[in-house]
């Protein structure tokens, strides 16, 4: 709701910026054609709203993975249930916690795993329910446990070198989710759990992640192996558009800006929110007026300017709010079609890991 996105932008900006973020959101891009320009989400509640996602944190952060569910079992992969050793009254609990992983319930899976793993009795099993816990938090977009269970899975001194490969690739993932670029490219080119074409794969992902478009594309033309296509089935595509980006309507934020401070509504025109542009410019518009005509009867009666001043702090608010939005319209611009690029990869990848068994004592390279 509206009242929620003001509380949340004023505990995280302070009270004037979140001000301004709720004049933007609530008089300028509500309107018949938000769908048009906005993402909608389902909320907590079953109700349709928009996606404030962008709006109220970085652009590099919130990358849950989009992983489709019951990849787990579509490559062909035995279920979790073959890998491990059933244990008397558990093995009902393991089929379930399977069961909702592989439809995609990763918070349900999450709870169940954690169940197991507490019970566990060897050091195997407890290895096996730490990683699937993680696997699950992640999916849930849970970084924080995500990443607290990886430690726990990372620090058992008995794993094969494949295993402890294969955490340290979930550990960059969870890095890279959180715009981590560094530490996630550092962790998945030291894993070495695939060949040379996952390899490449990767670190193309961590490019592109970070907008280094052609070297993205270079990586990905440097692979020469057909199974480059179980990752990205559309690679060629991909890297075509890779080398087009400069072909793609980028928007100049600082002109956005100017364009705005100068006539409202002017930069969200620029950037094809027609609608919220014209909000903007009616809204300015009218307060102004509201402004000037209230000075004109507060000075020909000589009355206080009590009016005046009320219209000159709504004026200036209004117009903050402006041009607050004409600046964050021009990144959502940007951040889509950046998001449009780095998805297929960022899907391929997810989808890969997802549809793997967890890592067994007996598998290596």
């Amino acid at each position: 709701s509206c009242s929620n996105y003001a509380k949340q932008n004023i505990e995280n900006k302070g009270f004037i910026p979140g001000l301004i973020s709720f004049v933007d959101r609530h008089f300028y891009r509500e309107h018949s054609a938000a769908s048009t320009y906005y993402s909608w989400i389902i909320g907590s509640e079953g109700e349709m709203r928009l996606d404030d996602d962008f709006y109220l944190n970085s652009p590099s952060l919130a990358l849950i993975p989009d992983v489709q569910a019951g990849s787990y079992n579509s490559a062909g992969n035995e279920p979790l249930q073959d890998n491990v050793k059933s244990t008397n009254n558990w093995y009902p609990e393991k089929e379930y916690a399977d069961s909702l992983f592989i439809e995609g319930d990763y918070q349900e899976a999450k709870v169940c795993y954690k169940r197991l793993h507490f019970y566990a009795t060897d050091q195997y099993q407890k290895n096996i329910y730490a990683y699937q816990t993680a696997r699950s938090a992640l999916g849930a977009g849970q970084y924080q446990e995500a990443q607290a269970w990886i430690d726990i899975y990372l620090s058992d001194k008995s794993l094969t070198e494949y295993m402890l490969n294969r955490g340290l690739f979930f550990q960059g993932l969870i890095h890279v989710s959180q715009g981590q670029y560094s530490a996630g490219m550092m962790e998945m080119e030291s894993s070495c759990v695939g060949d040379s074409t996952q390899d490449l794969v990767i670190k193309a992902w961590v490019q592109a992640e970070h907008h280094n478009w052609s070297s993205a594309a270079s990586l990905l033309e440097s692979v020469k192996s057909p199974h480059a296509g179980i990752i990205l089935p559309q690679r060629k595509k991909w890297i075509e558009n890779l080398r087009n980006e400069a072909k793609l309507p980028w928007k100049n934020t600082a002109l956005s800006l100017t364009m705005s401070s100068i006539i409202p509504g002017s930069g969200q025109l620029y950037c094809g929110h027609t609608w919220d542009g014209v909000q903007a410019f009616a809204y300015n518009a009218a307060l102004v007026y509201a402004t000037w005509m209230a000075y004109r009867y507060e000075q020909s009666n000589n009355k206080p300017r009590i009016g005046t001043s009320i219209g000159i702090g709504f004026s200036c608010l209004f117009y903050a709010g402006n041009l607050r939005g004409a600046w964050r319209t021009a990144q959502y611009r940007n951040h889509r079609i950046s998001e449009d690029l780095i998805k297929p990869i960022r899907k391929g990848i997810f989808s890969w890991e997802y549809s793997q068994s967890p890592p067994k004592y007996e598998e290596n390279y």
